[in-house]
C-alpha cells in the first residue's frame, strides 16, 4: 500500500506492508473509533472486509482507493 501526498513543492510517500495495515488489530482499532461516533460495527466485520480487500488487491494491481485534490494545490492519494 502506498500513500502519497504533495503540495506542489513537497512530496511524501509512505509504503506500508499489507500485513501491518490490514490486520485484526487495525480492524479492532477502527471498530473502537467508530463506536465513539455512534457507528456500531464489529471488528470481525471490518476484518472480513480487509480479507476481501486483500483478494481484490491481488486481482487488480495499481488500484487507486482514494484521491483528493484541494483548491490550494494539496493532493493526496492511496494506491494499492
Amino acid at each position: 500500500m502506498k500513500i502519497s501526498m504533495t503540495n506542489g513543492r513537497f512530496k511524501m510517500k509512505i509504503r506500508l506492508p499489507y500485513c501491518i495495515a490490514l490486520n485484526y488489530f487495525t480492524a479492532f482499532a477502527i471498530s473502537l473509533k467508530l463506536k465513539k461516533t455512534k457507528v456500531y460495527i464489529t471488528a470481525k466485520s471490518v476484518y472480513s472486509f480487509f480479507r476481501k480487500l486483500k483478494r481484490e488487491i491481488k486481482r487488480n494491481k495499481k488500484l487507486t482507493v482514494f484521491r483528493m485534490h484541494t483548491a490550494n494545490g494539496f493532493e493526496m492519494y492511496i494506491t494499492l
